[in-house]
């Protein structure tokens, strides 16, 4: 029988990286759908799909200092999620897709260094052989922070 943070992590994943098409489901913007959708929207079509979702009160959002709007969600269990793909140009698609999940210490204390490489590695098996992706991690507040970067093959 698998320990129950181990349980957790097959879980979290999907269920705190939720909300790209629609916020309401379980679906993981870390899976080869949502990401095939974001890398195919240039600039200005990511910013009003973020737009749309914010005046509906589904995520809500704020403007870097490039003019792309960043994705946040935040969870019941005080988790927060942050998307914002990264454009050369407002006429071009994506370079990467930038995915932060933010845990509270209360979700954090459940990880280890050996649960977060688990979910590094998890995640990145389940976007081949479409997607690359890396993932690091800080202590921020105590809590965790996972930072992803998504690139198209």
């Amino acid at each position: 029988m698998r320990p129950p943070h181990i349980i957790l992590l097959s879980l979290i994943v999907p269920l705190c990286l939720a909300g790209f098409s629609s916020p309401a489901t379980s679906d993981s913007i870390l899976n080869k759908q949502h990401a095939r959708k974001i890398f195919g929207m240039t600039k200005f079509q990511w910013n009003k799909s973020v737009m749309e979702l914010t005046e509906k009160g589904a995520v809500e959002s704020t403007v870097n200092t490039s003019g792309t709007y960043v994705m946040q969600l935040r969870y019941t269990n005080d988790a927060y999620l942050y998307v914002t793909p990264k454009y050369s140009s407002d006429q071009d698609l994506p370079d990467n897709i930038a995915v932060t999940l933010a845990m509270p210490p209360s979700m954090a204390l459940m990880f280890d260094r050996a649960d977060i490489q688990k979910i590094a590695t998890k995640t990145q098996e389940g976007m081949l052989p479409e997607f690359g992706v890396s993932m690091t991690h800080q202590s921020v507040t105590g809590g965790v922070a996972l930072f992803f970067v998504i690139v198209a093959h």
